[in-house]
């Protein structure tokens, strides 16, 4: 019997991950390959994690596991520039911070500063679902959950829903957003919270600037 993916995971053992100073991990391809990371602390500073698909096949996407997580001026991406589907985003923790950061992952306490979590499509394929899950919160500090249909193509791929759910969600001077500026469609946005705060041009919506639909 051949092993699959699934047979490789082990639970996590709690130990730190620390990546900083303009730290790169790629596993962009003809298929964005596959993330996954499990451990107790995730922290991210000044650095890019990225599973990008640039071809005909479909894209993995990034599955991150922790118990907390903590950006800065990061970027976690899983973006399509082709045909192929970009692979999913999804992100479950117990309180999740963001402040200017973009990312996918699965965790217990996230915390991100000037990043953003986003999958988008700038060519024929569709972006992926992006799903934050916090057991506890989620704080965004002039940070972005996205997912959004770019470019000048005329059959640009349609974006994807943006699903959030925690105990209290904390928007200030950040935002979470599906939109289209082509003919692909933007996806719904989907909030599941006990309590929403919004404050100093915080804003969820989502939106068309051309011929595909706002979800």
């Amino acid at each position: 019997m051949i092993p699959t993916f699934e047979d490789f995971i082990v639970p996590s053992l709690g130990g730190d991950i620390t990546i900083s100073d303009q730290l790169l991990i790629d596993v962009s391809g003809e298929g964005g390959g596959r993330i996954f990371i499990r451990n107790g602390q995730f922290i991210a500073d000044n650095s890019l994690i990225k599973a990008d698909t640039v071809g005909n096949k479909s894209g993995y996407g990034i599955n991150i596991k922790v118990d907390d997580f903590s950006l800065n001026y990061t970027e976690i991406t899983s973006d399509t520039f082709s045909e192929g589907y970009a692979g999913s985003i999804s992100i479950d923790a117990s309180n999740i911070s963001l402040n200017v950061s973009r990312v996918k992952s699965d965790a217990d306490d996230i915390s991100t500063n000037n990043s953003l979590i986003s999958s988008d499509t700038y060519a024929y394929g569709n972006a992926n679902q992006v799903l934050v899950i916090a057991k506890n919160n989620i704080t965004m500090e002039e940070g972005w959950i996205a997912s959004g249909s770019i470019g000048a193509f005329d059959n640009v791929g349609n974006a994807a829903q943006v699903i959030i759910e925690a105990n209290k969600l904390v928007v200030n001077n950040a935002g979470i957003y599906s939109e289209t500026n082509t003919k692909g469609n933007a996806g719904k946005i989907v909030i599941k919270v006990n309590d929403l705060l919004i404050d100093d041009g915080g804003r969820l919506y989502t939106s068309t600037t051309s011929a595909g639909n706002a979800g």
